[in-house]
């Protein structure tokens, strides 16, 4: 008889996640994931695979959870104007909570660490960059239908600049600089909105 087991996939997933988000890939040992996930050895690879698939797994799952919320940017902008949503999003990226925990963003981080030597993740990346760019175009796309946003603008442009403005953030966000970012924040929205 099959034993069945004993955790939540979806739990151990985001536990799995959290630490690979703040260590790092090749800082985090076997041994810190089986004492952080709760489980032993043979049940993270019999049901994640080795340290490379739960990596990716967890890369992936970040990945999701990002793409909903920018996906849900799109629903709001019916209620409001496109730089009061993209001014909320850009001060949510340099919360207080997100500079207490220090890790950045997860994608950020691992095309500093990964994206040279692993093939797949830098493939998997540059789609989440492509998926990015293309829903901040049409963001950008409606504020300039509102004409909230210069229509002489190249879209694509703009949203790749924004794309590379937020990776950035994220990067810097890991040092204490609260200040700082929300001046940068600032400046950012001004460029993007200037006419």
């Amino acid at each position: 008889m099959a034993r069945t087991k004993a955790f939540d996939k979806d739990e151990v997933l985001n536990k799995a996640m959290d630490l690979f988000w703040e260590k790092g890939f090749h800082a985090t040992s076997i041994q810190d994931l089986v004492d952080h996930l709760g489980i032993n050895r043979a049940s993270m690879y019999d049901t994640f695979g080795g340290k490379d698939q739960l990596f990716m797994q967890s890369l992936q799952l970040y990945l999701q959870k990002n793409k909903a919320n920018i996906q849900e940017i799109r629903h709001i902008l019916r209620g409001k104007s496109t730089k009061a949503l993209l001014s909320e999003y850009l001060y949510k990226s340099v919360s207080k909570e997100k500079l207490f925990h220090q890790k950045g963003c997860f994608a950020a981080n691992t095309t500093s660490e990964l994206s040279r030597e692993n093939d797949k993740i830098c493939s998997v990346l540059t789609n989440n960059m492509e998926e990015n760019i293309q829903y901040f175009e049409i963001i950008i796309r409606i504020g300039q239908e509102r004409e909230e946003i210069d229509k002489n603008k190249d879209a694509r442009h703009l949203a790749r600049h924004l794309f590379v403005f937020l990776n950035g953030l994220n990067i810097v966000s890991k040092l204490k600089l609260k200040e700082s970012l929300f001046t940068l924040v600032d400046a950012q929205l001004d460029f993007l909105f200037k006419k």
